[in-house]
């Protein structure tokens, strides 16, 4: 009984890990729409975050978010031209490819591989990874949430702690060692406070999720 609930208490908070994944890896992915904006700060949702974290990037996240889309009737079209700057087809866009953050040409074509043959293994096969490259940070924030929810359906805790270690290995193999740095990236070039918190939201919520797998590994 104390196991269960215990386990209701974890699948609740990363319900919450995956409800502000489904938002910041939407911002990085496709440019924002009128509906997003809607949602996320005229309706309130960001008033009511579904978690809490002692994370300092996250507190930071939450603060500039707040702060951000004062003016709603221009914030969509704001966040649509930043978002292009951004992370559209220029010459001076920020890459969202976990391969460009490595000069190396072999290991750009292990990140690619590796990942290409993970999501095969799991019968992953979203229609967006017809559009996108396996090492796009949307991609893979889409898969981290997968695994998450694979795991909130697990009740049987030798599966459950296979599949801790399995995100474990996702975010330290292929998240963390670049998402650091891309992160710097959008605070030294974004003008908006929203991606500037949408950035730092997607880092910690990221550290969080590994954090949370190791100590519910060791209990």
């Amino acid at each position: 009984m104390l196991l269960n609930q215990l386990n209701r208490g974890t699948n609740n908070l990363l319900k919450g890990y995956n409800y502000l994944l489904y938002f910041a890896g939407s911002m990085v992915t496709y440019e924002p729409t009128d509906e997003c904006v809607t949602d996320f700060w005229k309706k309130g949702l960001l008033k009511r975050m579904p978690l809490m974290s002692n994370n300092p990037r996250f507190i930071t996240a939450m603060a500039q978010l707040r702060e951000s889309c004062k003016d709603q009737t221009l914030c969509a079209v704001t966040l649509k031209k930043e978002y292009q700057r951004l992370f559209g087809m220029n010459s001076f866009s920020i890459p969202l490819l976990a391969s460009h953050f490595t000069e190396n040409q072999e290991e750009k074509d292990r990140i690619r591989k590796e990942l290409k043959d993970l999501y095969d293994a799991y019968g992953w096969n979203p229609k967006l990874r017809i559009k996108l490259s396996d090492d796009h940070l949307g991609i893979e924030v889409l898969f981290l949430t997968k695994m998450i929810d694979k795991l909130n359906s697990l009740d049987d805790e030798p599966c459950r702690n296979e599949m801790r270690n399995q995100i474990i290995r996702f975010t330290e193999r292929y998240m963390l060692p670049w998402i650091g740095e891309w992160n710097q990236r959008v605070q030294e070039s974004a003008e908006s406070l929203c991606y500037k918190g949408t950035a730092n939201l997607l880092t910690s919520i990221i550290e969080d999720v590994r954090e949370t797998m190791v100590k519910e590994r060791e209990k």
